[in-house]
């Protein structure tokens, strides 16, 4: 790609999928789901549901406690290996990064603190106890949404338009179906899977990646 002035850019990235290799909540309703989760997963799917009434039917199935959940994450999320490098990249040349994800702080954070990789802004819904058990607590629902796979939770467009208002660019990375808006928002698209897919289909102009150390050699080479 063409040489940006990185002066007039945010990078706004994904978590799940994106920042990690694997989709946390996807691996925790799978590994630790019953019969009723597989189903609720299928109707996400299908389109049926949102991710907002899927999360709230996952953990109220689960019925999960706080350090179960924080092992499992621990144990079986990892994270891009050149993330880091990115991130270094991103900040040694004068922008911001903010992830701004469809799943859970508690979760992004630990894995974060387990990299020390600290201070970086993080938008997500967040887990929180009740009555024992984990409950799902959505950070920034867009009450208008009319996105034909219903509502995410925390909406990522209405943080890219939020952006917007200080006039800045927006380069945006992501993998999967929280990411649709938020593609069609940016001026810079880096996508994989489901999200590529999408973007080929509405005419989107995207890069395809794998890894961050791509985003690295399309970015800063």
């Amino acid at each position: 790609m063409n040489k940006i002035d990185y002066s007039q850019y945010v990078v706004v990235s994904d978590f799940d999928g994106t920042i990690s290799l694997q989709d946390s909540n996807e691996q925790l309703f799978k590994v630790l789901g019953n019969a009723e989760n597989i189903r609720i997963e299928e109707l996400y799917n299908k389109g049926r549901i949102g991710t907002r009434e899927g999360f709230i039917r996952h953990f109220e199935t689960l019925k999960l406690e706080e350090r179960t959940y924080n092992e499992f994450i621990l144990e079986n999320i990892k994270m891009d290996r050149s993330f880091r490098a990115f991130y270094n990249k991103v900040i040694g040349n004068g922008m911001s990064l903010i992830v701004v994800s469809g799943g859970f702080i508690n979760g992004i954070s630990i894995l974060l603190k387990k990299e020390g990789m600290k201070g970086i802004p993080v938008c997500a819904n967040r887990l929180v106890i009740f009555n024992g058990r984990l409950k799902a607590e959505f950070a920034n629902e867009n009450y208008d949404c009319s996105s034909s796979f219903g509502a995410c939770g925390n909406c990522k467009l209405l943080y890219l338009k939020s952006i917007r208002e200080n006039n800045k660019k927006i380069i945006f990375i992501g993998d999967g179906l929280t990411d649709r808006c938020a593609a069609s928002e940016a001026d810079i698209v880096f996508a994989k899977k489901s999200l590529a897919k999408y973007c080929e289909s509405k005419g989107i102009r995207y890069i395809k990646y794998d890894s961050f150390e791509d985003i690295i050699n399309e970015l800063f080479a």
